[in-house]
């Protein structure tokens, strides 16, 4: 079972406050931490906040006999969860496109830090270039 309480004592933790939360998540409503805790969040939702706190998406759920996958079966009146039939798919595919995307996201930085490195390098010895010439 969803327990959203657990963010609110994870906040506490962590020493972050909702709003704290609610700007790392980009989230512009005001009672945007407090749906998150008291109503049943997307599984997109769960993995981000799980991500950006650092932990598990199964922190979120009572380790019950439902556990997680209890979640994701027992909203299909909740048009942002899943039905039984393919919300672990689901949920799985979304977790990883997320992984994806962070690989993706993760190399761009890289070659764009590597482009970063070698202008500096440039302009490095283009300086020592010009201190030698004034000695």
């Amino acid at each position: 079972m969803y327990l959203g309480s657990r963010l609110k004592e994870l906040l506490a933790k962590k020493h972050m406050s909702q709003r704290d939360l609610m700007e790392q998540m980009g989230w512009k409503q005001p009672n945007s931490v407090t749906n998150f805790m008291n109503n049943n969040p997307t599984a997109e939702s769960l993995d981000k906040v799980a991500s950006v706190l650092g932990v598990s998406v199964s922190y979120f759920f009572d380790e019950g006999e439902r556990g997680a996958k209890g979640y994701f079966c027992g909203n299909v009146d909740n048009h942002n969860s899943f039905n039984c039939s393919e919300g672990v798919d689901k949920a799985l595919a979304l977790l990883e496109q997320s992984i994806k995307d962070k690989i993706e996201s993760s190399q761009r930085e890289a070659r764009l830090s590597e482009r970063v490195i070698a202008e500096l390098e440039a302009r490095i010895a283009c300086l020592e270039a010009q201190l030698a010439k004034k000695k």
